[in-house]
């Protein structure tokens, strides 16, 4: 008897593993969905910081509250979901083995087959902080919504910033002259952040921490690079990279005695003489 309870606990905790691991970006709770379910807390997918604010008593790594559980009203969820009384108006309740693609089958684990989950419907608008999924039936959460934002600000002979999570822009400066970066960024969570900076410049790459930092793009070299991340304290890194291109200062020659292709500060493009 203690034998074959031993391998059912083993059994369910191999699911539950195997399906977080399978969609961590997903709406799944973190309890067990069979067990009666206090209904206080906040709703379905919203923000949350721990798993006692959520009405599912789930909160996930994105800070959403994992989506409750509920029963269809016909003897098995269709794949599409269906209207339920557990759901909002804008959600069907999906059952479980269609959100993890049969996990439970493979374990041989036997569930309720209508019971699932509550999804909410691209058609009915997703809920803040998320968004459509591939399908375009069902919203998912934004994985990245929670990620900070940095911001690189430089200053010099030239000036200009650049401002948000997997932003990359080009800017032009002059051949050897140094430029100071600054760097700051904001956490939508309000959470602390570290700002670390990674610069690739005269064919070396160095790395170091905290708010400033300073580029040179060499002669002969035609660009360098500045990325800022700014992370938080899940660990969470928002990234913003900067590529610097070398040009000569305006007025200045370039090329031989003057003539060639050459890129000056006060052309938008190069010229060839």
């Amino acid at each position: 008897m203690h034998g074959q309870r031993f391998g059912v606990s083993m059994v369910v905790f191999s699911f539950v593993v195997f399906a977080s691991w399978l969609m961590p970006a997903c709406l799944v709770p973190l309890e067990d969905p069979f067990e009666e379910e206090d209904k206080s807390g906040a709703a379905d997918g919203a923000e949350c910081q721990t798993d006692e604010d959520c009405k599912s008593r789930g909160c996930l790594y994105s800070k959403l509250c994992a989506p409750s559980f509920c029963n269809c009203p016909s003897d098995d969820c269709p794949a599409g979901g269906q209207a339920s009384n557990d759901c909002g108006d804008n959600a069907v309740c999906v059952y479980y083995e269609d959100i993890f693609e049969s996990v439970g089958e493979v374990f041989n684990v036997e569930h309720d087959m209508n019971g699932g989950y509550c999804r909410p419907l691209c058609e009915k608008g997703c809920p803040e902080h998320f968004i459509c999924s591939s399908d375009g039936r069902f919203c998912e959460a934004d994985p990245y919504w929670a990620y900070p934002n940095p911001t690189i600000t430089w200053s010099g002979p030239v000036s200009g910033t650049s401002s948000g999570n997997a932003q990359m822009i080009s800017a032009q400066v002059e051949y050897d002259v140094p430029i100071t970066l600054m760097g700051s960024g904001s956490s939508p969570l309000g959470q602390e952040l570290t700002l670390e900076w990674t610069i690739n410049a005269s064919q070396m790459e160095t790395k170091s921490i905290g708010g400033s930092a300073q580029i040179v793009v060499e002669s002969g070299l035609n660009t360098a690079r500045a990325e800022l991340h700014a992370i938080d304290a899940d660990g969470r890194s928002g990234i913003a990279t900067v590529i610097f291109e070398g040009c000569f200062s305006p007025g200045d020659p370039c090329g031989y005695e003057g003539s060639g292709c050459c890129n000056g500060c006060d052309r938008e493009a190069n010229t060839c003489m």
